[in-house]
């Protein structure tokens, strides 16, 4: 099974990459992952689009994001996300976002159910 890094290493490996002009080569021998990893990451990230600058891509009748708006960090950020969604509906659209609590206690997963969505522990 493949290691799993934080977004906090994955995010200097590709700062030394980019700002500091090192080598995917130099990255994989200094941070002592592969190349093949490095490679994965900045294939991601070209294929993943900001949801606050996104642009206008048209409008729509129903916007559904999942576990989006608990990644802001601030306020504002997740002001700029609900606006970067909000101008992509047409006057009577709708927004459904769908997020974890991290704190619901096991005993309050089966309030879900009436929703359709089923929630247990592993």
């Amino acid at each position: 099974m493949a290691k799993a890094y934080s977004d906090d290493f994955r995010r200097k490996v590709m700062q030394a990459i980019e700002l500091d002009g090192l080598k995917k080569c130099e990255a994989s021998l200094l941070f002592n992952i592969s190349r093949n990893t490095i490679n994965l990451w900045f294939q991601r990230k070209a294929e993943t689009v900001d949801v606050m600058e996104i642009g206008s891509i048209g409008n729509f009748d129903l916007a559904v994001v999942s576990y989006l708006l608990n990644c802001a960090s601030t306020k504002e950020q997740l002001l700029k996300m609900c606006q970067a969604i909000a101008i992509h509906l047409k006057p009577d659209g709708r927004f459904v976002s769908l997020n974890n609590n991290l704190e619901l206690l096991p005993e309050f997963y089966d309030k879900h159910k009436k929703y359709d969505i089923a929630r247990r522990c592993a």
